[in-house]
């Protein structure tokens, strides 16, 4: 794990908005029939916690895209995503995503962030990952799955998350999609987030402690869409974490219990 201690506004605004962008209750809009290449850009705010198990929180501005071409290929936020097979109800594919790390300092643009609560922790430089994902839809509820494996010098941990979400229309411009979901890691990527090795233990105010492999969070959630008109559409998205196990347990969490925030404006082309 890396250890070098800086001041960095970069990752930690990107953790916050990564939070909710990675979260399996994520949901990328459908692409409109027909078309080739479907296009939105736009902005948006995310507000949440400057690290996982953190109690302090920051609002983070953050772009918005989504690029799809061919429904089959895609690149937002989230990552980039390649749907190798799909029928009417099920959906296999491979995809890239990163993970930003994380900043002991914790400071951004607007502010104090962690306020020195990991001081002596040290950094965790940002990783790509490498991920394959399923879902299904059965009857009105669709069931989402991945797997991410990452490839970083301080993150090389798998994480694997199970989502189910079940999308109302309650008018042809405003949908609600509620959703519930659980994510397992495996014992590099505890004890890289929450673990505390004895260099870190010596350097900050926290014991030594080592985190194991277990589910380390259960979430629920809830996405509102509405579309402005055929260009323009507004996002709405709240959701509530539970650490859990060792996660939970860890000397770092300050708050087993997180709320994450992120609303968004996209205009499609």
């Amino acid at each position: 794990m890396h250890r070098q201690s800086r001041i960095s506004t970069l990752p930690t605004a990107l953790a916050a908005a990564f939070l909710i962008a990675q979260s399996p209750l994520a949901e990328e809009p459908p692409q409109q029939q027909g078309r080739v290449w479907d296009v939105s850009l736009g902005a948006g705010v995310a507000y949440a916690p400057t690290y996982e198990g953190g109690d302090n929180y920051t609002a983070t501005p953050l772009p918005y895209i989504s690029i799809k071409y061919k429904d089959r290929f895609a690149l937002g936020i989230g990552g980039l995503t390649a749907d190798l097979w799909k029928n009417d109800t099920t959906t296999l594919g491979v995809g890239l995503t990163y993970d930003p790390g994380r900043d002991e300092n914790g400071d951004t643009v607007f502010g104090s962030g962690n306020d020195r609560e990991l001081e002596g922790m040290g950094d965790i430089d940002g990783a790509a990952g490498a991920k394959v994902y399923a879902s299904h839809e059965l009857d009105s509820f669709v069931l989402k799955g991945n797997v991410i494996r990452y490839m970083g010098d301080d993150n090389d941990g798998m994480l694997a998350d199970a989502a189910v979400s079940r999308p109302i229309n309650l008018s042809k411009k405003f949908r609600l999609i509620p959703s519930i979901a659980a994510t397992w890691a495996d014992g590099a990527y505890m004890e890289t987030f929450f673990g505390v090795d004895a260099r870190q233990a010596a350097d900050s105010r926290f014991p030594r402690y080592d985190a194991d492999a277990g589910f380390k969070d259960i979430a629920a959630g809830v996405r509102a869409i509405y579309n402005i008109d055929q260009q323009w559409s507004v996002t709405v998205a709240g959701q509530v974490k539970q650490l859990l196990d060792d996660a939970a347990d860890s000397p770092i969490t300050a708050d087993e219990t997180s709320y994450s925030l992120l609303s968004t404006i996209a205009y499609r082309f």
